[in-house]
């Protein structure tokens, strides 16, 4: 009879033991499924962002240069955001902007093809600047100057033949170094 009932004893708590491990298991399972699920919408507005942004990028023939050649260049800058506008009726111009990141750094270059260097050239209106200064800066293309910006935002502008460009980031060697990448996608288009 002491035998029965030291196994009758054994017997919930091994049945209690058997339980709280499923408990855990099952809650664990059920956090990472959780997981699993606040992540999906994420990854896939992430991954539609990414589609809409190389669809973009392939509208524009330099963009497309441009991309490749900071592809190969600056591997852990990635694409987070592109955009193009098509000559149309009331634009006439070609336009293609593009956002990259690195960790929490940025850097945007926007890329427009005019009618000619006089209407490119418009693009460096000084009025049109709402905060900071232009700072002339021969070094690219046919004209460039530099954007000081409020808040430590650096631009550089320049004009190739028709094509207007402008890199902007937090850091000077950042921003002349993709302006360089620029130039050579400029430069490599046919006329």
């Amino acid at each position: 009879m002491g035998n029965e009932m030291r196994k009758e004893t054994k017997r919930p708590g091994w049945i209690s033991g058997v339980a709280l491990g499923l408990l855990l298991v099952a809650s664990l399972f059920l956090e990472i499924h959780a997981q699993k699920k606040d992540e999906t919408p994420n990854q896939k507005q992430e991954e539609e962002q990414l589609r809409e942004a190389r669809s973009a990028l392939a509208k524009s023939a330099v963009g497309s240069m441009f991309f490749d050649t900071i592809s190969v260049n600056e591997p852990e800058w990635e694409l987070d955001k592109a955009g193009y506008i098509g000559r149309g009726l009331h634009n006439h111009f070609t336009y293609f902007d593009i956002l990259l990141k690195k960790g929490n750094r940025f850097l945007a270059v926007s890329i427009t093809e005019h009618d000619s260097p006089e209407d490119a050239d418009e693009q460096f209106d000084t009025s049109r600047l709402s905060q900071g200064t232009s700072v002339p800066f021969n070094v690219y293309g046919d004209k460039s100057d530099k954007l000081i910006g409020n808040g430590g935002l650096m631009g550089i502008r320049f004009r190739k033949g028709k094509i207007f460009v402008q890199v902007f980031t937090r850091e000077r060697k950042t921003a002349e170094r993709f302006a360089e990448y620029a130039l050579k996608s400029v430069s490599d288009m046919p006329d």
